[in-house]
């Protein structure tokens, strides 16, 4: 696991803000730096409390309506809703170049092809959807 796959889900304000208090302990006692810029938090099915901030190594990190995890983009309003619009585009893409580039050589060589660069591009973020499906 990389430190930018990282997903953390808390039932409650305060058990987010204790686990990015260990993130925070872990980094730097192991030399890890976050980048909070590439951090962010958002609630999903209810409102983030009015005065209320989390905190990465002493930096606050954003509460937003729309993130990406995994390359799948999700929506929340009161429910969450995912866009994987860009990942089709992607697959399709690959699909098409791998059909046209590779005419006139064998079946087993195009499937190999599919195999090694269209399938990795759904299977990639599988983890992310795992738990909508």
């Amino acid at each position: 696991m990389y430190a930018d796959d990282l997903l953390l889900l808390s039932a409650s304000f305060q058990g987010m803000q204790a686990m990015l208090h260990i993130c925070t302990c872990f980094g730097r006692s192991h030399d890890i730096l976050f980048n909070v810029n590439k951090t962010v938090c958002t609630c999903i099915g209810s409102v983030m409390p009015n005065g209320c901030s989390l905190y990465l190594s002493s930096q606050p990190v954003p509460c937003v309506n729309s993130y990406k995890y995994l390359g799948i983009k999700f929506l929340v309003k009161k429910t969450l809703t995912v866009d994987v619009s860009f990942i089709t585009r992607k697959f399709y893409g690959a699909c098409n170049s791998i059909l046209v580039r590779s005419k006139g050589t064998c079946k087993t060589v195009r499937v190999q092809l599919a195999k090694s660069f269209c399938l990795p591009l759904l299977t990639y973020s599988v983890g992310a959807l795992s738990s909508l499906i």
